[in-house]
């Protein structure tokens, strides 16, 4: 069964692994994590599955009601349990909550799963950010911007 709650400075650790497990090349450190979490205008939640830590949503509020999705992760072994939209679906209603009217995100150009799990949740695609990580993933540092109008 999933449960979705308010992460907090005490998850780091569990979200540091997290974040590990999902993303072998430009994994966010600790103290990434730890300033997102802790941010005035931060948002975020951890997903459980059976008990088991599962996956992390982050996100920054920012100017213009828009707030930023700075990262969705699942961990590699419950992906295709629904855990992703379950955590895209609740820092949504975390940022609606706190008054953003529209949410943004980057997304690797290559990582099609993420890319569906987006566009099937009404992101539409604004443009190519050229070399945005630092890393490759499948020949390419490029992302996507997209973004949402929250109701």
């Amino acid at each position: 069964m999933l449960n979705i709650r308010d992460a907090t400075e005490k998850d780091i650790k569990i979200i540091k692994l997290l974040e590990d497990r999902a993303f072998l090349q430009d994994a966010y450190d600790v103290e990434m994590l730890l300033t997102a979490i802790l941010e005035s205008e931060g948002m975020s939640v951890i997903a459980e599955y059976d008990g088991e830590p599962a996956g992390y949503s982050i996100a920054i509020g920012m100017k213009e009601r828009k707030a930023d999705i700075e990262s969705i992760c699942v961990d590699p072994g419950f992906r295709g349990k629904g855990i992703g939209m379950g955590l895209l679906t609740a820092i949504e209603q975390k940022m609606m909550e706190r008054g953003f009217t529209e949410s943004v995100l980057e997304v690797r150009e290559h990582n099609r799963s993420a890319i569906a799990l987006y566009e099937k949740a009404g992101y539409i695609h604004v443009k190519i950010l050229h070399n945005f990580y630092e890393g490759e993933f499948e020949g390419s540092r490029d992302a996507i911007r997209m973004k949402k109008i929250l109701r």
